[in-house]
C-alpha cells in the first residue's frame, strides 16, 4: 500500500467509518469535504487518487435526460 499522505489517510478513514469497508455508500464530494473539513474540490482529488491507488472503486452516476 505505501505511504498515505495525512489528509488522504484521513479522508481514507471516513470512508471507512461510514460504513465503506462493507459495501459501496453515496456521498457528495460537498458532504465528505465537510465530515473532513476541506473544499469540495479537494474531497473530489482525494477520491480520484484513492481510486487511482486502488484503494476504492467510486461508481459514478448519470442523470437520465
Amino acid at each position: 500500500m505505501g505511504k498515505l499522505k495525512g489528509n488522504l489517510l484521513q479522508t481514507l478513514i471516513e470512508l471507512l467509518l461510514l460504513g465503506a469497508h462493507n459495501s459501496y455508500i453515496e456521498i457528495s464530494t460537498k458532504d465528505l469535504g465537510k465530515r473532513i473539513n476541506r473544499s469540495q474540490q479537494l474531497a473530489s482529488k482525494h477520491l480520484l487518487i484513492l481510486e487511482e491507488l486502488e484503494m476504492i472503486d467510486i461508481g459514478r452516476k448519470t442523470k437520465a435526460m
